[in-house]
């Protein structure tokens, strides 16, 4: 029996570790299949993930929560709404607050606000976005110069 306690404690992992390590996995692989979605197709993927998180929050079938029923109206209370978000804070790595659910209280208007927010915090195209301003400012520039007269610089010898 003795042998058998020493082989479990000396197990390096349980079924809650299992378990941890699982949603460590999908928490990864929702935030990066997010990252490398375009806006449209991240506001589509999230009111899909919103609709089945809040299913299980508010118990619910997901056939049961139209995008647009009013959650608030379903049922869901403060603690639903504090689970809720820290469900997403897990998952899409923002900072949420109960005020974006009683402002937004439906999935479609809800998924729009934090796609934008996602795409705010996290700026997935930035860089790309950075170089195209940057080669597009000099092509302006090149395309309509501004003679130096116009704009004369002050103690300029």
């Amino acid at each position: 029996y003795l042998s058998e306690v020493v082989r479990e404690v000396q197990s390096p992992t349980t079924k809650q570790d299992s378990a941890h390590q699982d949603s460590e996995q999908q928490e990864t692989v929702i935030f990066e299949q997010l990252l490398e979605m375009s806006a449209s197709q991240r506001e589509e993927f999230l009111l899909s993930y919103l609709q089945r998180q809040i299913s299980q929050v508010l118990q619910l079938e997901r056939s049961q929560l139209s995008l647009s029923s009013n959650l608030l109206d379903l049922g869901m209370d403060s603690l639903m709404v504090m689970e809720a978000i820290n469900r997403l804070k897990r998952d899409l790595q923002l900072m949420l607050y109960p005020r974006e659910f009683y402002e937004r209280p439906r999935i479609d208007t809800l998924a729009k606000y934090i796609a934008t927010e996602f795409q705010r915090v996290h700026n997935p195209a930035s860089s790309e976005q950075e170089e195209l301003g940057r080669h597009g400012d000099a092509e302006r520039r090149r395309q309509f110069p501004i003679p130096n007269s116009q704009f004369p610089i002050p103690n300029s010898q």
